[in-house]
């Protein structure tokens, strides 16, 4: 216990400095442009949802996606990664996540390969994560900047190593590295400028570029594009072919009998029409797709602006996808509302005994139901 409030304090000291400059972009931190506050809570419904699930997120939301990817690695058709790193990076430390798994002081410090193998490969034989030999199923989307200050591009790349030793052929990853980028979520719904670093909510505009537009491309090559009904361009919620819900991720974590979780109480999804309506669920296949905020991103710190203005519900209808954003809570042991990629939920955080991961899983298994 000593030992876990040791830490405790170095994380709360260290992120405290870390974000000591953070800025908002505009002085309403909870302004509301999907008005979620109005929604009433309803049980997640049972939509007979593919049993492949696909994951993105950025930067905590980015090494959980990896988490994820990995622990349940059979139930994962595809992952982007954005500016997250290698699976198990931090191993159950906080001085060593904000040392060699953002802010490496050379590239030796970063693991390597084999030791992610390694690493793989023990959880893998005690039961913990699913085989990794899944991985070959799954198609990988990387995102990166060298004006990264928060995660340095070295860190991705060696997580791009990883993937491609573990995934063939290598046309079913894709790593992209900008210029100019800041530590950030990159849309064209973003408020920020291009290389804007801490500041709220970390939406970037980098003119043309669409993260959610370039790795669903990637995700789905067979999808017929129509550029003249491109949802990047819509930012009107009147023109979207579907709805956002609010569902309890407390009730689901109650049903599932899973503890200690450290998230909100409620989580959100936008649901497609053609998923929902019964004669399309007989003819229309639509999977799960998890959207994961990264720190300082959650509803109490940036109110709705993660959810909206990264714009991945704009293409919801067109690849048919059940867009799912599940969200932290900020406490005491997790002050700015990331997700686990270090140990505070303990110290099986990257397993499939994880409760944020398990989480995940419930959520799914109720969109898949019939």
């Amino acid at each position: 216990m000593k030992k876990l409030n040791f830490l405790h304090k170095i994380l709360i000291a260290s992120i405290t400095l870390s974000t000591a400059n953070f800025v908002l972009a505009d002085d309403k931190k909870t302004e509301n442009n999907l008005n979620l506050d109005s929604l009433v809570i309803e049980k997640l419904p049972h939509l007979n949802a593919q049993k492949k699930v696909s994951v993105a997120g950025l930067s905590s939301g980015g090494f959980m996606a990896v988490q994820y990817q990995i622990a349940y690695s059979k139930d994962i058709s595809a992952a982007a990664i954005i500016a997250g790193g290698p699976y198990y990076c931090a191993e159950n430390n906080f001085r060593t996540a904000m040392g060699r798994c953002t802010l490496p002081k050379s590239e030796s410090e970063v693991p390597s390969v084999e030791y992610q193998q390694k690493i793989i490969k023990n959880f893998a034989d005690k039961n913990l994560i699913d085989d990794p030999k899944n991985l070959q199923d799954q198609r990988i989307w990387l995102f990166s900047s060298k004006n990264d200050k928060t995660v340095y591009l070295p860190v991705m790349q060696y997580l791009n190593n990883f993937y491609n030793s573990n995934i063939k052929p290598n046309n079913k990853t894709e790593f992209v590295i900008s210029e100019k980028a800041g530590h950030a979520w990159i849309t064209t719904m973003g408020k920020n400028a291009c290389e804007t670093h801490k500041v709220l909510p970390h939406i970037n505009n980098c003119d043309d570029l669409d993260i959610a537009e370039s790795y669903l491309k990637f995700f789905f090559p067979n999808q017929v594009s129509n550029d003249k009904d491109n949802p990047k361009y819509n930012t009107d919620l009147q023109n979207i072919k579907g709805r956002f819900i609010k569902f309890s991720q407390k009730y689901l974590q109650q049903k599932y009998n899973i503890q200690n979780a450290e998230m909100a109480d409620e989580g959100f999804a936008f649901i497609p029409t053609k998923c929902e309506s019964s004669e399309s669920i007989k003819n229309v296949a639509c999977s799960v797709h998890f959207v994961l905020h990264g720190c300082n991103q959650n509803l109490e710190i940036s109110g709705d602006k993660f959810i909206y203005q990264t714009g991945v519900w704009r293409y919801a209808d067109k690849y048919n996808l059940i867009v799912v954003y599940p969200i932290t809570k900020t406490s005491a042991k997790n002050p700015f509302g990331c997700w686990d990629w270090f140990g505070y939920t303990g110290e099986n955080y990257a397993t499939k005994l994880a409760p944020q991961l398990q989480t995940f899983d419930a959520i799914s298994k109720e969109l898949q139901s019939k």
